[in-house]
C-alpha cells in the first residue's frame, strides 16, 4: 500500500475512515445494495450515531493535540511528562476502539451476505482509485518544511546536518507506521472483509495498531529531546514550530 492514503499525523491523533470500519464508501454501499427500506434506515442510523462519536472523539483530541504544541515547544519539559500524554491518549483511544468494534459487530448483523459481498468489492474498487491517484500524483513529503527550516536556521553546519538525520530517521519509521495502516484495507485484509470476524479478533487488531503508535509516540519524543541537544533556544523555537505545522 501507498504511503498517502491515510495522511500525515491524523491517524495518530483522530479517528477516521481507520475507525470507521476501515471500509470505504461503507454508507453509499448500504443505500445501494441494502434495498429493504426499514432495515437500510436502521443501519443508516446505525452508522449516523458511529460517525457523531468520531467527530465527538476528534472534538476532544483537538483539544488534547493543542497541549501537545505547547509541550513540543516547551524546553523544560521532561521526558516523564511527555510519556505519561501519550500513555492517556492511548487509554482514550482503546475505549474508542471497543465502541467501534460494537458498532460494527452490530451493524454487520442486520447486513445479508450478498449484501456485504456487494458492499465490500465497493469499497475496494474505492480503495484501489485512492491508490491509482496517490501512485499517479505522488504523495507530498510533509517534513521538507521542516528540513528546510533546519537548514536556515541551525548555525552550525555539523549541528544541521545531525538535526536533518534526526528528522529523517524520524520520517522514514512514521513512513513505515502509515504503510502498515494503509495496508488495513478489505483488499489487503481478510479480516475486514469477513462478515463473522469477532470481537476478540478486531481487538488484536487495534491492539496491533496501537503498538505501532506507540512506537512512533516514542520516536516523535526522542525527536523532542535530541534536537533540544543541538540547538539554542532561538534556532529551537523556528524548528520545533516547524514540527508542529507539520502534526496536524
Amino acid at each position: 500500500m501507498i504511503v498517502g492514503i491515510v495522511a500525515l499525523f491524523s491517524v495518530l491523533f483522530f479517528g477516521g475512515a481507520q475507525e470507521y470500519f476501515f471500509i470505504e464508501k461503507l454508507e453509499k454501499g448500504i443505500k445501494k445494495y441494502v434495498f429493504e427500506k426499514d432495515r437500510s434506515k436502521e443501519i443508516l442510523a446505525d452508522l449516523k450515531l458511529t460517525k457523531s462519536m468520531i467527530k465527538t472523539f476528534n472534538k476532544e483530541r483537538k483539544a488534547k493535540l493543542s497541549d501537545f504544541y505547547s509541550m513540543n515547544l516547551d524546553r523544560s519539559i521532561s521526558r516523564v511528562v511527555f510519556v505519561d500524554y501519550f500513555e492517556d491518549r492511548i487509554g482514550e483511544r482503546l475505549v474508542f476502539q471497543e465502541k467501534m468494534i460494537e458498532k460494527r459487530l452490530l451493524v454487520v448483523t442486520k447486513i445479508e451476505d450478498g449484501e456485504w459481498k456487494e458492499i465490500i468489492n465497493l469499497s475496494d474498487a474505492s480503495v484501489q482509485k485512492k491508490m491509482a491517484k496517490v501512485e499517479k500524483k505522488g504523495a507530498p513529503d510533509p517534513f521538507e518544511a521542516v528540513i528546510k527550516t533546519i537548514k536556515s536556521n541551525i548555525a552550525d553546519h555539523n549541528n544541521q546536518a545531525k538535526a536533518v538525520s534526526i528528522v529523517q530517521d524520524f520520517e522514514e519509521e512514521y513512513t513505515d507506521f502509515l504503510n502498515e495502516v494503509n495496508a488495513v484495507n478489505t483488499i489487503e485484509s481478510e479480516l475486514l472483509r469477513n462478515k463473522k470476524t469477532s470481537a476478540a479478533e478486531f481487538r488484536k487488531l487495534a491492539n496491533d495498531m496501537n503498538q505501532l503508535r506507540e512506537k512512533v509516540y516514542l520516536s516523535l519524543i526522542g525527536l523532542h529531546f535530541d534536537l533540544k541537544e543541538i540547538t539554542s533556544e532561538s534556532e529551537w523555537n523556528k524548528v520545533m514550530n516547524s514540527v508542529n505545522k507539520v502534526i496536524i
